[in-house]
């Protein structure tokens, strides 16, 4: 999983640049680590916002579908992707750290933004509610893990790091989960 560019050849991840920045996002999340912007508007399809900034040491968050605009985005071969046509994507920020993706949230529910988009939702950004969000003093999150599908088999070096995950989360005491797929997820 690479970004690579005809001109300039495969980007370089800055930490190390004998490793990868990852695939369509890794250019974002590179220039992101490297200080040349403060944050990016990254586009999630299959995963490729967080795997891009988990290469590069950034953070990314994925926004709700139809929550942003996703004028101007398009993929540059339809018949290399035609089999993910089903699949909804979504913009969201990327930054070095969650306070940055805050900002970049910001900015993409700004008012203006939205303006120029009647196809959105208008919601914006309400500080009011996030403020509140952030009192979980004394809440520790449920967390799901899916152990195995039926749909997606899984090798078990997948479901050996699932198990610790969730013998650690476990022992720091979250309540933990399990969750399944059913038939109707995959139609």
């Amino acid at each position: 999983m690479t970004s690579t560019n005809h001109v300039y050849g495969a980007g370089l991840n800055p930490h190390n640049f004998k490793r990868t920045i990852g695939g369509s996002n890794g250019a974002d999340a590179a220039m992101v680590v490297s200080k040349c912007v403060p944050f990016s508007i990254g586009c999630d399809h299959v995963g490729s916002m967080k795997y891009s900034a988990a290469f590069n040491g950034a953070v990314a968050l994925k926004m709700s579908r139809n929550r942003t605009t996703n004028d101007g985005i398009s993929f540059p071969n339809r018949v290399r992707y035609e089999s993910f046509d089903h699949l909804q994507f979504t913009t969201g920020p990327i930054g070095t750290s969650v306070s940055d993706c805050i900002l970049g949230t910001k900015v993409q529910l700004d008012a203006d933004v939205r303006f120029a988009d009647p196809n959105l939702k208008p919601t914006e950004w309400n500080e009011d509610a996030f403020l509140a969000a952030q009192d979980v003093s004394d809440i520790k999150p449920k967390i799901g893990i899916l152990q195995d599908s039926p749909f997606l088999p899984t090798g078990a070096a997948v479901k050996r790091a699932v198990y610790y995950a969730e013998f650690t989360l476990k022992r720091l005491g979250y309540e933990v989960v399990p969750f399944f797929l059913t038939d109707e997820v995959w139609q």
